[in-house]
């Protein structure tokens, strides 16, 4: 051809760029990196084959394509000779070692940072010179195969492509770990973090491209068993499409999740707060909660007309239910059986479409329905979880409401384009907890599986977006979580002098006194002595029914004036711990508490074991106050006098679980001739459709379920060996209201005079003790 110049061996050829190939090559880049870093986002541990198979699969994605692909296809934009027919071949083997190469190197480096949350300063320099390390090692190696031409390099290109390729990884690197551990980060912050790390691949390549010479290697050379340019074009092109559809998916099951996280906020449902040692939350790796819808069709009215909050009876007694999960662990296959097995309440469980038509049956006893629900929502996180039952933790002691702010309530960073995941939409909807503490090994084994642990003043702002409330709530109900599942929250032993103040609520019945940091515990001071004699008891008695001001006066006196030096002591003691728990309750109202002699066994902590319960001594003092009187003390707070009391029925130990454990069997234990049933038709497609007759099969009515039914049911309970005895003592708060008649308590009961009111109160605490 006229114009072309012939070249023979070692002689340098004229090098010219496609501007095309160029720009594919970076894409192939970018698409390769985004791909290795949204694995390493959702990469939890360095155990686990979950997070294995997210290693090994980040480290194909950047050596594989956003590495080896780039170069093949930049080097497809070399044009040499004027594009004559002296373009570039490929050795095989050359071209799959430097295949391997980058990937092992990479592997070395995720290794060790890709689960970091801390995500230290040394840790990704680190990782930075390894992954430019693998990015110059596979240029040059990929160069070395190169069958055709013979490179020579300048050195000043050398040098600086590996400062581009070093500092630009630890740049991209540092970004993406640093918004990790914060968990600030979103998918179009991490394509940033995936701009700068490509560019550290296609800036270190063309550096080193321009300051590459060619020279003719073998003019007549075989070039059978070789790659042409264009067949590893066709190859690095088939890998970049596989990871661009990767992405989508990944895209497309994001936005899912967040969807459904979404339409939860306006729905019953049941999360898991689980806590490491160092009080991080565990959390998926979009930074949502584990959690299971409760209810498909929750109505308000299916709970009589009453609100459902943490003094309704089925929270109560779900609060119950999470501290005797082992009872429920044969029973809730059955109450899955049961609920499917009728079309009423069908329609309620989750993820049901059958007949959600917003009416609720009139006659439907919806409180025995929740019960089952939640057993069955509870079976079935844990389940995801890979947890047993037992595992899943204690329930906690209030309900969050969702929905209380919309996505244009949102300020500043928070209002980013991670929100189109979100739809902007208020409407009320309740999150239950079961919170736990876990140990270090429970915690990696989470991890293992695909869980992250994230510090809670991290994870706050995105968990509070996907509930649609404030994240200063949301942080304060995290940090509350954690003081609650980290211990059980006791008095100590000894003997105390505590105030019992009942304030009637704003809403329905009353609220009790407690210290803010510990609900479960009515406001106290103790004694500074161990136990209290009979003599002593006798003394008491004689100031029973006094109010506070009478009995300091006459503690002061007798304490000055009696000549037993033992009795002097003792009512200084009592002087003072009354002087104290006056200037803790901090209300002018309690002045006119009254006292009583009654002693009272409370459960306190063991001193004989870890985790044991044992009993202290307490007096107390009673009072029920006005409805314009409000404590002003920050060490106390107010709690519904039904969870309190319901709190003090679950320490560890007490005869309480097992009544509530016989109760139980006793209003579903018709749920074990359901399991019966179901082995019967096993086969059958469709549970409802394999029950022989679902009429008079009633929710919440176990008088109405078939004489079969009944029978088995009765025979299962009556061949269970029942670890409790026929004499059930109840742990109780209890308050009676009666009209102008004063009268003593059988127990530890005074009554108090309420003048405002013109009515008499009597207040009884039971606590089990024979």
């Amino acid at each position: 051809m006229a114009g072309e110049v012939e070249f023979g061996l070692n002689d340098f050829v004229p090098v010219s760029y496609s501007a095309g190939f160029i720009v594919l090559s970076y894409l192939v880049s970018l698409a390769g990196c985004a791909t290795c870093l949204e694995l390493l986002h959702r990469r939890t541990s360095r155990f686990g084959l979950y997070n294995w198979y997210l290693l090994i699969s980040a480290a194909v994605c950047m050596g594989g394509i956003g590495i080896w692909c780039m170069h093949f296809i930049g080097n497809r934009a070399t044009i040499l000779h004027h594009g004559a027919n002296y373009q570039i071949s490929y050795s095989s083997a050359f071209t799959a070692v430097s295949f391997l190469l980058p990937i092992v190197v990479l592997m070395i480096a995720f290794y060790f940072i890709g689960a970091s949350e801390r995500a230290e300063l040394w840790y990704i320099v680190l990782t930075g010179v390894l992954t430019g390390a693998a990015v110059c090692g596979m240029h040059y190696v990929g160069q070395l195969g190169i069958a055709n031409y013979t490179c020579s390099y300048k050195l000043p290109n050398v040098i600086g492509a590996a400062v581009i390729a070093v500092a630009a990884s630890i740049t991209a690197l540092g970004v993406f770990f640093r918004m990790r551990a914060s968990w600030t980060n979103s998918w179009w912050k991490r394509v940033i973090s995936a701009t700068i790390l490509a560019i550290a691949v296609s800036g270190m390549h063309w550096t080193a491209a321009v300051g590459t010479l060619y020279r003719v290697k073998n003019v007549f050379q075989d070039t059978s068993g070789q790659l042409s340019s264009s067949q590893t074009v066709i190859v690095c092109t088939t890998l970049s499409c596989a990871s661009c559809a990767f992405l989508i998916v990944l895209a497309v099951l994001t936005k899912r999740r967040h969807k459904k996280s979404a339409n939860r906020v306006r729905q019953l449902v049941l999360a898991s707060a689980f806590f490491d040692s160092s009080g991080r939350v565990m959390v998926s790796p979009e930074g949502l909660l584990p959690s299971q819808k409760i209810t498909n069709q929750y109505i308000d009215r299916t709970f009589a007309d009453d609100e459902f909050s943490k003094t309704h009876p089925a929270f109560i007694w779900a609060f119950r239910a999470s501290r005797n999960w082992a009872i429920f662990r044969k029973l809730i296959p059955g109450m899955k059986y049961h609920l499917l097995s009728d079309a009423t309440t069908k329609a309620f469980y989750p993820g049901n479409s059958g007949a959600a038509d917003g009416r609720a049956d009139i006659d439907l006893d919806f409180e025995s329905v929740f019960k089952e629900l939640f057993c069955v929502a509870a079976q079935e996180l844990a389940d995801r979880l890979h947890q047993p039952l037992e595992k899943m933790g204690e329930l906690y002691d209030d309900i969050i409401i969702t929905g209380t702010q919309s996505g244009a309530q949102k300020q500043g960073l928070e209002r980013d384009l991670e929100s189109v995941y979100i739809p902007k939409m208020l409407g009320k909807g309740q999150f239950l907890f079961t919170v736990r503490q876990l140990s270090k090994e429970e915690a990696a084994q989470l991890s293992a599986t695909g869980w992250s642990f994230a510090a809670r003043q991290n994870i706050a702002p995105t968990l509070a977006r996907s509930m649609q409330i404030p994240p200063e709530d949301m942080l304060i109900s995290l940090e509350n979580m954690r003081d609650y599942s980290d211990t059980q929250k006791m008095m100590e032993p000894g003997v105390h002098l505590i105030c019992f103040s009942l304030h009637p609520s704003v809403r329905k019945g009353f609220d009790v006194l407690v210290c803010e940091e510990a609900p479960n515990i009515l406001p106290h001071v103790t004694l500074p002595i161990m136990s209290v004699s009979q003599r002593q008891i006798d003394f008491l008695s004689r100031m029973d029914d006094w109010p506070l001001t009478l009995c300091l006066r006459w503690l002061k006196q007798t304490s000055t004036e009696h000549a037993d030096p033992e009795l002097k002591a003792f009512c200084q003691h009592m002087y003072n711990a009354i002087v104290g728990l006056a200037d803790l309750i901090d209300s002018p109202a309690f002045g006119g508490a009254k006292f009583s002699a009654r002693r009272i066994m409370i459960p306190c902590r063991s001193t004989g074991q870890a985790g044991g319960t044992g009993k202290c001594t307490a007096f107390s003092f009673r009072i029920i106050n006005g409805l314009q009187s409000r404590t002003t003390s920050p060490q106390l707070c107010l709690t519904p006098l039904r969870l309190f009391t319901a709190q003090q029925q679950v320490y560890p130990g007490i005869v309480d679980h097992a009544n509530f454990q016989q109760t139980v069997l006793e209003e579903f234990g018709y749920c074990a001739a359901y399991q019966t049933l179901k082995s019967r038709y096993t086969g059958s497609a469709n549970i409802s459709s394999s029950v022989p007759s679902s009429q008079g099969i009633r929710p919440g009515r176990r008088s109405d379920i078939s004489k079969t039914t009944t029978s088995e049911a009765d025979d299962s309970r009556s061949s269970r060996n029942l670890p409790w005895g026929s004499i059930m003592v109840s742990n109780q708060v209890t308050v009676d209201i009666v009209e102008r008649q004063p009268s003593h308590s059988d127990d530890i009961g005074a009554a108090f005079e309420m003048q405002q009111l013109g009515v008499t109160a009597e207040a009884s605490w039971h606590h089990g003790i024979c």
